[in-house]
């Protein structure tokens, strides 16, 4: 695995903050780059929408079918893939592109991630659709990973000063 982390930081000589991205992956166990390899790879598959909101989309039937078994897993229901509007990779958002509710995902998605504490539990309120809340509780998740994600690199920050 590490080979292949060599070849590509050859090739992305040019990409500054991607290098740093895979060099930082030498740092992990392999455990953790297969990973981080399962997801660069669904992220290569999908395309980006909103990369301050960090918001990707894709078509389901396009992820690993490691990835889809992840999923479905969240359901006990028995869903079907193609019925999942939304789902989250750490701290980025992945929309199917293929739902007929698409358009409608992506304006609460945006929204909900830009909006303050205050303004998400006044949407989450209004909301009456059932799987609209839903989408509200996987935002939620993101947005606590966000979060910690923030705390870490600023407590990072502060103990190299």
């Amino acid at each position: 695995m590490h080979e292949i982390i060599n070849e590509i930081e050859k090739d992305l000589s040019e990409n500054a903050e991607l290098l740093e991205f895979m060099k930082l992956c030498r740092e992990l166990p392999a455990d953790q780059l297969q990973e981080v390899a399962a997801i660069v790879d669904t992220c290569s598959k999908c395309e980006a929408i909103n990369m301050k909101l960090d918001i990707m989309a894709c078509k389901m039937g396009e992820l690993s079918e490691e990835l889809v078994k992840k999923i479905l897993k969240c359901w006990d229901d028995g869903s079907a893939i193609e019925t999942v509007t939304l789902f989250s990779l750490g701290s980025t958002v992945i929309l199917n592109i293929d739902s007929p509710h698409y358009a409608i995902h992506l304006k609460l998605t945006e929204a909900y991630l830009a909006a303050t504490e205050e303004e998400r539990m006044d949407l989450k309120q209004k909301l009456t659709s059932s799987s609209l809340k839903e989408i509200t509780g996987v935002l939620d998740g993101v947005i606590q990973i966000r979060g910690k994600e923030l705390f870490n690199r600023t407590h990072a920050s502060e103990v190299m000063s």
